[in-house]
């Protein structure tokens, strides 16, 4: 990950930034030939302040957020629910750098597997 990236904790004011990032994420769907998940519904804002408030949703940013993870409790592991970055800022290892975040979430949390 490019070194003017940090991750850190998603903020409850963010949430409709999270939603444009999900939003403009998904539009390279289109090109695959899966335009209804381009065109779907980004993350209900009440599903996206649940993670915040419970502290599973990370967010790499460079001044403004540029990509996010959100993930959930099942069972004994940590389910990836959501990953999006920015198309301008792919390729630069920061979906890997906020999965490994959440890995590390996942065992501070004494879970024992991520998917």
């Amino acid at each position: 990950m490019a070194p003017d990236y940090i991750i850190r904790p998603g903020l409850l004011e963010e949430t409709f930034v999270y939603q444009e990032i999900e939003r403009r994420a998904a539009q390279r769907f289109r090109t695959i030939g899966m335009a209804e998940i381009a065109d779907g519904r980004p993350t209900d804002a009440s599903d996206l302040t649940e993670r915040i408030r419970d502290g599973r949703l990370f967010v790499a940013a460079s001044g403004a957020p540029v990509g996010f993870v959100m993930y959930r409790r099942v069972d004994t592991a940590a389910y990836i629910e959501e990953l999006d970055v920015l198309p301008k800022h792919a390729g630069q290892g920061i979906g890997a750098a906020l999965i490994g975040r959440v890995a590390e979430a996942a065992v501070e949390a004494g879970l024992s597997s991520l998917f």
